[in-house]
């Protein structure tokens, strides 16, 4: 069972089994048509990323995540995220962790 906490229509907590996971946002806002949250941040069902990919969870998240701190079985990991712009669009979103030596890229095209 997964249990969200939303504050003024933003995830901000996400409890799974005994994974705890805390959102924090900052001031990017998500232009991108959909939502990516489930995807970037979570390691949850395929079909809730899917659905959250196609926009059949519901309003789209306005902004994009900041910060993500996961506890699990007493450990801490932090994943920050930053994001580059083609104008007014996100072209890229990285997500760094750990030592800041781990990141993962995400290249967003538009056609």
């Amino acid at each position: 069972m997964v249990t969200f906490t939303i504050n003024d229509g933003l995830v901000t907590k996400i409890v799974e089994d005994y994974e705890t996971t805390i959102i924090e946002y900052g001031k990017v806002k998500n232009n991108l048509n959909i939502d990516i949250l489930h995807y970037i941040c979570l390691d949850i069902d395929d079909g809730v990323n899917a659905a959250s990919l196609l926009g059949l969870t519901g309003k789209r998240i306005a902004l994009l995540p900041q910060k993500l701190s996961s506890q699990y079985k007493g450990r801490t990991i932090e994943e920050e995220f930053s994001y580059k712009f083609d104008g007014d669009y996100i072209s890229e979103i990285y997500s760094t962790y750990g030592d800041n030596d781990n990141y993962y890229k995400y290249v967003i095209t538009y056609e």
